[in-house]
């Protein structure tokens, strides 16, 4: 099944519901494109389903679109329709969890109302073929959309398939720290300062720390705030993903953290497999 990466970026696992049938099963990650924002995954279990059909003509500006996907995250398939109205469009997207953005480029742009929960969708022309994969929407003001071309997609997941490893293309687990960043906001020097108010340090608070991980152990526990990993400064939760991109499983990296307590700390550890991405 193909789908967007940061749809599936850091999950701890990924269950797949059939629309038609109501059958869910759960999927683990072949490979993955972080760059192009492709991820190949596989169902367990599951036979017979129905493949779709891509586009092999060239799309043309003006050619009518319906892109389906779960707006809103409702678990219901829901369609909006539009046009192309770009064929190598470049968009600057941030991801839900405060991943620093990134830029995509030779992006089919449509003004189709694609919204969050869309992504890793298919946009159908008027032939019912698939013409990409939607990727990204505009928050306000009129739709505007983006999609990976089909065509660019396919050509990533024949490589996953083959099994070559890339600089940009990973085949299998990534590596695995062990903690889940908690959204509220970092920080650490607890007490009294000397304006009576609570000295603030930048980085990524702990929300839950996985038994048996790295992360475990190091010693971090829930609360404490990593300020560096691997000799990257952490500034913010999307600092975490940036300073694992390109890692593996088995690697050694060092942690920096702030207890609660206010204390610092540094530790030498080796990464896991993350269960699915």
């Amino acid at each position: 099944m193909l789908t967007n990466y940061h749809v599936v970026q850091g999950a701890g696992s990924i269950s797949v519901t059939v629309a038609q049938t109501g059958q869910t099963y759960q999927a683990t990650v072949v490979g993955i494109d972080p760059a192009e924002d492709v991820a190949l995954i596989q169902l367990t279990g599951a036979s017979g389903l129905t493949t779709i059909k891509p586009d092999t003509d060239a799309v043309n500006i003006g050619e009518q679109v319906t892109a389906v996907g779960n707006a809103g995250g409702t678990g219901t398939l829901s369609a909006a329709t539009g046009e192309i109205t770009g064929l190598d469009a470049s968009v600057t997207a941030g991801s839900e969890d405060r991943t620093a953005p990134e830029t995509l480029g030779g992006m089919l742009e449509t003004n189709a109302n694609v919204v969050a929960g869309d992504s890793g969708g298919p946009p159908y022309d008027a032939q019912g073929e698939v013409v990409g994969i939607d990727t990204a929407g505009s928050t306000g003001g009129a739709p505007d959309a983006y999609a990976i071309p089909i065509a660019r997609a396919l050509s990533i997941v024949q490589q996953i398939q083959s099994g070559h490893e890339t600089s940009t293309v990973r085949i299998g687990p990534a590596a695995f720290l062990g903690i889940q960043v908690a959204s509220t906001p970092s920080y650490a020097g607890y007490g009294n300062t000397a304006r009576g108010g609570f000295a603030t340090t930048p980085g990524a608070q702990v929300g839950d720390v996985v038994s048996g991980s790295a992360a475990a152990s190091a010693g971090l526990q829930a609360g404490d705030v990593i300020t560096s990993l691997d000799g990257q400064a952490v500034n913010s939760s999307g600092d975490v993903s940036a300073a694992l991109i390109g890692a593996n499983p088995g690697d050694h990296v060092t942690i920096g953290w702030t207890s609660q307590d206010g204390s610092q700390h540094t530790a030498p550890v080796t990464l896991g497999a993350s269960p699915v991405a």
